[in-house]
């Protein structure tokens, strides 16, 4: 059959479990003969997907020959292939022939594998052998994916063959690589002369174009980039394009980069790091015969987004080594100039490290160089006891100063030890005037958020969710220390949302006789809130909005203080989660990190 399908291009075989091969061997009559000469070609394919055959022994299996078999062996040709998939291959031990030769330049040229994906291939413990690589020079996409027995991508060259540490495992055309849930991996190319524990990377591997790299769940790794790698010339530092790097679920790993090898990490816009049980810091420190000081910069100059999560053991992102005393998360040697979004989730194990610090005996207002950042997520950092430190930091009065953050969206979630977001008026300092977007939930100490001066700088805040804070008693103080200005009108003109729900002592939204003025505002959500009596002393100014007090269910009302004052005489309070509670439009504001507005 196979002259006829010398045109198929693309080819998809998924879930036979009693297919032992793609292509069966000729018939085993003597007149039709079967050589190793015979050629399984597929001149115009371009796709090929394996998956789900639990039983397949080989591409195509040659009748002679009593050993396990490849995949594909030598007589199976592809010429112009170019994606490759191969999934849930459990009998597969080699993909390609351990003999196959190494291709001539010409034939090196004419292969165009550009995608490869390999998973769930219980038995392989590498994906390609050394001599291979000549033939994977157009690889733009590799992934491979829970292979539990794999101990490295590239098996070492055969040992009669020879190998030396300048054998270069290059992939030149290479813009993503993600290797994820690989149990026994120790390293993407194992030099069999070393007997040490090797890096996952070490000084042989290059991929010059790398764009995005995933390294997920790999549990052997002991350290990413090999600890000698020299620092990069300014040629190579400017064509090294890796710009999505996330390192997640790796339980050796203390830290992910060495100083040295920042020069070539210049160009990342995303840095996710996740789940990495004994990670101490994200940047180690210089080594210690090459000396360090206190003018060393940890420069990330294009990095746009920073999510560290579950990192139990953090202490620093850079821990400069001549230091003996806690050091905050971010120094005045860190430095990223165009983050947009910083997440910090169970990351801060000490009440000493703020996840930022603006103490003026650490820091200048030069140095924070973060003024574009646009959303801040902070959660599940226990010790935490204000999110902002602006002790010594001053502006006089009627000086104009560029707001050190100018924050849009704001996520402060499971801070239990939290008493303020800021320990003094952050007016000059913060920047307000930006933050559309507040979030707030199990928060147990906050008693409130805002003075009256502070609220009435919020001029462009759109939704403010509360959610779960059993001290809180109201959101704007009634008091304020050293307040001189007379204020008869807080204003949120941008208010279209607010979310107040589990907050047992919330007896007011501002307990004072202030008068509101909410033109903006349509929706309130007001959910297992008893003791809430008023909304304010003094008259709120707003157009008719829905109150929701059970899932999407609720009312018309055009005057809060009037509404909350029938409720309570009703006694209408939900004092348990409604079985649509959750089902609320309010939800989207519960977690920022995916909101797109």
């Amino acid at each position: 059959m196979l002259p006829r399908l010398q045109n198929l291009e693309i080819f998809m075989v998924d879930s036979c479990p009693k297919m032992e091969a793609i292509v069966a061997e000729k018939e085993k009559e003597k007149e039709k003969g079967t050589t190793s000469n015979d050629i399984i070609a597929f001149p115009q394919l371009t796709t090929l997907n394996l998956s789900e055959l639990a039983s397949l022994k080989s591409f195509y299996t040659w009748p002679t020959r009593s050993e396990a078999q490849p995949l594909f062996n030598h007589q199976v040709a592809f010429p112009v292939l170019e994606n490759l998939v191969i999934s849930n291959l459990p009998n597969i031990i080699e993909i390609w022939e351990k003999q196959l030769l190494i291709a001539s330049e010409n034939e090196s040229k004419s292969c165009r594998l550009k995608d490869l994906e390999v998973s769930n291939c219980e038995k392989l413990v590498h994906v390609v052998r050394f001599n291979m690589l000549p033939r994977l020079q157009n690889l733009e996409t590799f992934m491979v994916d829970n292979c539990p027995k794999m101990e490295a991508i590239v098996a070492e060259k055969e040992k009669e063959k020879g190998t030396t540490s300048n054998d270069i495992i290059a992939f030149p055309q290479l813009t993503t690589l993600n290797l994820s849930e690989l149990a026994s991996l120790n390293s993407f190319y194992t030099w069999p002369t070393r007997s040490e524990a090797q890096p996952l990377f070490n000084h042989q591997v290059a991929f010059p174009v790398l764009e995005n790299l995933l390294i997920w769940n790999l549990p052997n790794i002991i350290e990413i980039w090999e600890k000698g790698l020299l620092i990069a010339s300014e040629n190579e530092s400017k064509s090294c394009r890796l710009k999505d790097l996330e390192v997640s679920n790796c339980e050796k790993l203390v830290h992910v980069v060495r100083f040295n090898m920042l020069p070539r990490l210049q160009n990342p816009e995303t840095f996710k790091v996740d789940n990495c049980p004994k990670m101490e810091a994200i940047v180690a420190e210089k080594e210690k015969e090459k000396g360090t000081t206190s003018n060393d910069i940890i420069a990330f100059p294009q990095l746009t987004t920073l999510n560290l999560s579950e990192l139990a053991s953090l202490k620093s992102f850079y821990n400069w080594p001549t230091r003996f005393e806690a050091q905050p998360l971010f120094n005045h040697q860190v430095s990223f100039p165009k983050l947009k979004t910083l997440v910090l989730d169970n990351c801060v194990n000490s009440r000493g490290i703020h996840p930022w610090n603006l103490q003026a005996s650490k820091i200048s207002l030069k140095f924070l160089d973060v003024a574009n950042l646009d959303k801040l997520i902070v959660r599940n950092c226990s010790e935490v006891a204000e999110v902002f430190q602006l002790e010594g930091l001053n502006v006089r009065e009627g000086q104009h100063v560029r707001p050190l953050i100018e924050v849009r969206m704001m996520e402060l979630d499971g801070l239990l030890q939290l008493t303020c977001l800021w320990n003094k008026d952050p007016r000059g300092i913060l920047g307000l005037q930006s933050l559309q977007y507040l979030t707030i939930k199990k928060c147990s100490l906050l008693r409130n958020l805002f003075t009256c001066s502070t609220a009435m700088a919020l001029q462009q805040l759109k939704v403010l969710y509360l959610e779960s804070c059993p001290m809180m008693e109201e959101v704007i103080a009634a008091t304020e220390d050293g307040l001189k200005e007379v204020i008869d009108v807080i204003e949120f003109p941008k208010l279209e949302w607010l979310i107040l729900k589990d907050l047992p002592n919330l007896n007011s939204f501002c307990n004072a006789n202030y008068n509101f003025n909410l033109p903006s505002l349509n929706r309130v959500v007001l959910k297992r809130c008893p003791d809430m009596h008023n909304f304010t002393l003094g008259q709120v100014r707003m157009s008719q909005i829905f109150v929701s007090t059970r899932g999407n269910e609720g009312l018309w009302t055009e005057d809060l203080n009037k509404y909350l004052e029938e409720r309570l005489l009703k006694g209408e309070e939900c004092a348990t989660v409604d079985e649509n509670d959750y089902d609320g439009k309010e939800e989207k504001f519960s977690n920022l990190y995916g909101l797109r507005e």
